[in-house]
């Protein structure tokens, strides 16, 4: 799986920083990039001043990179973000893996999964523990579920994310 361009969706309180350190993250390894989008312009800026490159809409997001990560505020943001019309789902793109963070509860976790299933894209279940200084200092703890390989692919920008990830 290419893995040059990564995709952040969300950067509230605690995608904000797990944003800012991915992008710090890929400004150390050559050739990886950080695309993230937030409806707020002022967190895109900051995530732009830390290296992230900002893009225009999920769909952009989509479009370029092969995994993508969520970090959202409720599960009706993370449906319609995922599988709505200008959604993860509802376009074509580079996307293959879906990896979500946000807190939204087994039931919408299980329509998203369906839904990016039936467009062939993977969905990693991936809820973090830790706060917003864990989020800051990478010390959040990962919780990961999904297909084996795909896990073993996307592990390393797991461990971007927390020092602990279990999967």
């Amino acid at each position: 799986m290419e893995m040059e361009r990564i995709g952040f969706l969300g950067l509230g309180a605690m995608g904000g920083p797990i944003a800012t350190r991915m992008a710090d993250w890929a400004q150390r390894n050559p050739g990886k990039r950080v695309l993230v989008f937030d409806p707020r312009p002022g967190a895109m800026q900051r995530a732009a001043e830390a290296g992230a490159e900002a893009m225009n809409s999920v769909a952009a997001v989509a479009a370029q990179c092969s995994v993508v990560f969520a970090c959202l505020p409720s599960a009706e943001t993370s449906e319609r973000v995922a599988l709505g019309a200008e959604g993860i789902a509802g376009m074509p793109g580079a996307i293959r893996t879906y990896i979500e963070m946000s807190t939204i509860g087994s039931a919408a976790m299980q329509r998203i999964a369906m839904g990016l299933t039936e467009r062939g894209i993977t969905l990693i279940d991936s809820p973090i523990s830790g706060g917003v200084p864990g989020a800051e200092s990478g010390a959040l703890a990962v919780i990961a579920s999904g297909a084996p390989e795909t896990l073993r692919q996307v592990m390393p920008l797991l461990q971007v994310v927390g020092h602990t990830v279990f999967t």
